[in-house]
């Protein structure tokens, strides 16, 4: 799951401004290149315009306007099916709520990151579900 210019790539959708500059940012320091969309549709699009296997991971909001987590999800699982394609980026839920582990459960999210979040939880969750070794990951299981 390489991009052309040979980096890895993260989907952020999410559509706080701050939020996809904050993950952009220490993703980008840990050798990944960022996608960002600021909402599910836009996110979609992305995923058309690019060949399978383009994102490594996908982090997700649940509350955007236009088309929001809760949506956005089966819709990408649907996307996935048709291709059948083995490469099937996880899927993270960031939301602020305090039920967010039963967020995840429910649209079947690989796992979610609870907002605020710190640099530590997001190493964590990189280490978890991808592969190394990147810059500075020394988080420790």
């Amino acid at each position: 799951m390489i991009s052309q210019n040979g980096k890895k790539r993260i989907l952020v959708i999410d559509d706080d401004i701050e939020i996809r500059q904050f993950l952009k940012a220490a993703l980008t320091s840990e050798g990944w290149g960022v996608q960002e969309a600021a909402n599910g549709k836009e996110a979609l699009d992305y995923l058309n315009q690019n060949p399978p296997g383009t994102y490594s991971l996908i982090f997700l909001d649940m509350q955007m306007p236009i088309l929001d987590g809760w949506r956005f999800l089966p819709l990408y699982r649907q996307y996935q099916q048709e291709l059948k394609n083995d490469s099937k980026a996880p899927v993270i839920v960031m939301t602020a709520a305090m039920t967010i582990s039963r967020y995840a459960n429910q649209i079947q999210a690989d796992d979610y990151l609870p907002k605020p979040f710190d640099l530590t939880n997001l190493l964590s969750i990189l280490k978890k579900h991808l592969s190394f070794p990147y810059n500075s990951l020394s988080v420790t299981s």
